[in-house]
């Protein structure tokens, strides 16, 4: 990520907004040193980002948890609109100045002192970021570990990670980390295990629509399998994509769609506006294993194609035989990192 950010300019870079305890849930489950990149990043993201030298970020957007409930309605073109003049091609946000984390029930000083920079805020909880209003990126946070850390160990944890930012030896470092491994494993650990799971690691990841807006209609198409070195192979004109208004995209990450709950609220987020019925291409989570996924979930999706971001090759043989085999009917892609796959559409408004 560092290299990338100090490589090439950003315009808005998205971040899940966790509490501190949840971030530092991913910090000691990789033990990370402190005094690390992993670390500095994972316990103050935004002061870190804000940090790295030759990285030019425009905005620090961090999505709050979406809870319950339908993300909000796209931001349609104004009467008279005409996609055909030139302009501006400007992002539209809806969000306002991140609060501090002391506001959020802690007491002293916030953890991440970059909150305080200009160019970090917080989106509206269920808001998009529209292009040009006629394209939207809809992020979802599902966040469901914010209610296991009670007062008590809030103030633990509090009192550990000061003593392990302020720890001068090796020695200090390792006993105030090993007290926060504790203290966390005993808290958030997963019923009957001895630590964090990466189950409870994986719930952070964000969920990203992308799609138009408006009365669309896809009116051409072309797929292309890619290979690394190699020229693009163009593939037959996909079937059931024209004529139709079906060319958003879903981006999940590690993340779950495994329990009833989790199904629920991700579907009452995007059913809303026909955001989910809109959605084409569906980014298959963590990289097809079944531990994200639930039987039949590709019937309800009904994507036109299904990306598998895996190796089948790799340690852990991702994807799992059950999840691929539900995707099978829904035009399966596998990509990795010699092996890509594109679609490029125009469409126009009805």
């Amino acid at each position: 990520m560092v290299d990338l950010l100090k490589t090439f300019s950003v315009d808005t870079l998205l971040l899940p907004y966790l509490a501190p305890w949840d971030r530092l849930i991913v910090a000691l489950d990789e033990r990370a040193n402190a005094g690390s990149d992993l670390f500095s990043f994972l316990f103050a993201p935004t002061a870190f980002l804000s940090g790295i030298e030759g990285a030019e970020i425009g905005r620090i957007l961090l999505v709050p948890p979406s809870g319950e409930g339908p993300a909000l309605a796209p931001l349609l073109p104004p009467d008279g609109f005409d996609p055909d003049e030139p302009s501006a091609r400007f992002p539209e946000v809806e969000a306002k100045r991140a609060p501090l984390e002391a506001e959020d029930e802690i007491e002293g000083p916030c953890w991440d002192g970059g909150l305080a920079h200009s160019n970090v805020e917080v989106l509206q909880r269920g808001a998009a970021i529209t292009v040009d209003r006629a394209w939207e990126f809809v992020p979802y946070n599902d966040a469901s570990l914010s209610g296991l850390a009670t007062p008590t160990f809030k103030k633990d944890a509090r009192d550990l990670a000061k003593q392990l930012v302020g720890a001068c030896t090796k020695s200090a470092r390792k006993a105030a980390l090993d007290d926060l491994i504790k203290l966390y494993d005993g808290q958030y650990k997963t019923r009957g295990s001895t630590k964090i799971s990466a189950e409870r690691r994986n719930k952070i990841s964000l969920f990203l629509y992308s799609g138009p807006i408006g009365e669309v209609e896809l009116v051409w198409i072309t797929e292309e399998v890619r290979r690394h070195r190699l020229e693009p192979t163009p593939m037959p004109t996909p079937i059931g994509w024209l004529g139709t208004d079906r060319f958003g995209q879903m981006f999940t990450g590690d993340g779950y769609l495994k329990t009833t709950k989790q199904w629920g609220n991700f579907q009452t987020f995007f059913a809303a506006h026909d955001r989910l019925k809109r959605g084409a291409v569906f980014q298959v989570m963590h990289h097809g294993s079944k531990t994200n996924w639930h039987p039949k979930l590709a019937a309800k999706l009904d994507p036109m194609a299904s990306v598998f971001c895996s190796d089948p090759a790799g340690k852990l043989k991702h994807p799992s035989e059950a999840v691929l085999m539900d995707f099978a009917p829904y035009n399966p892609k596998q990509v990795d990192a010699f092996h890509g796959w594109s679609v490029c559409g125009r469409y126009r408004f009805r």
